[in-house]
């Protein structure tokens, strides 16, 4: 069976550790590494790149046989930290598609070449999210789009050709982000799952929360990811509305 592997390179891991009156705050974790600087940032002036481009991933994933004979799909959620010289650390899968593509989207990340992420002029360690879609061809007699496996519950589409991406990148949904006082007050750290419709124009038309940590927390997660412009997916050379679920990370110092 022939199968279509849409790598979708939508990084969004996504840090406000302060409100907007504490912007430093923002940057982050500690991460488990001998060197001096264990300093880990959600954002950077220079995100990291894979070396060779999507192109390099795609080479490296295997569609599992077992996986297309049961007909699996779904999309792996991938978080890791690539350190000064563009090495994987501490990958984990942040959001699974079973185990049989859980293992081929890992050992196809882990192989991975980075260009260091850079900020204020200095490779430095910088956390990134990468999904990594697995999706088998339509059969001729089902059309793509027809298939109920490619459309959330409200009938809206979850996979095209070209998903969207954020305008600005990155930093253009992070300095929508809000960490709420209440969770700082409370030590309050996790990842939120919004799930977002993207209409043909690139617009948020609707988000709400899958999996959420409180205290706040969702609604400003919600409230970012409405705040934020998208290029628009497209299907067939169109203009398309599309689902998709965005990950955004909290956390402390």
């Amino acid at each position: 069976m022939k199968t279509i592997l849409i790598i979708s390179i939508f990084a969004i891991t996504f840090l406000r550790a302060a409100s907007m009156d504490y912007p430093k705050a923002i940057l982050a974790v500690l991460a488990s590494d001998n060197s001096a600087d264990t300093t880990v940032y959600l954002t950077a002036d220079k995100m990291p790149e894979i070396v060779g481009g999507v192109n390099a991933l795609a080479s490296k994933i295997l569609y599992p046989e077992e996986a297309k004979m049961k007909g699996i799909e779904g999309i792996v959620y991938i978080s890791a930290v690539v350190d000064e010289n563009g090495a994987v650390r501490n990958p984990e899968v942040l959001k699974s598609a079973g185990e049989l593509l859980d293992n081929s989207a890992m050992k196809a990340f882990t192989q991975l070449k980075f260009i260091a992420g850079e900020k204020g002029g200095k490779k430095v360690k910088v956390k990134i999210t990468l999904p990594i879609a697995y999706k088998l061809d339509r059969k001729p007699d089902a059309p793509k789009g027809n298939n109920p496996a490619d459309k959330s519950e409200s009938g809206i589409n979850t996979k095209a050709e070209v998903m969207p991406e954020i305008e600005g990148g990155m930093a253009a949904l992070a300095k929508n982000i809000v960490y709420p006082n209440e969770a700082k007050e409370n030590n309050i750290q996790g990842k939120v799952f919004v799930s977002a419709v993207i209409d043909e124009n690139g617009n948020v038309i609707s988000a709400k929360v899958i999996k959420g940590i409180g205290y706040g927390c969702d609604e400003s997660a919600v409230e970012a990811v409405k705040k934020t412009k998208f290029t628009p997916a497209k299907d067939k050379g169109k203009n398309v509305k599309v689902q998709i679920t965005i990950p955004i990370m909290y956390a402390l110092k």
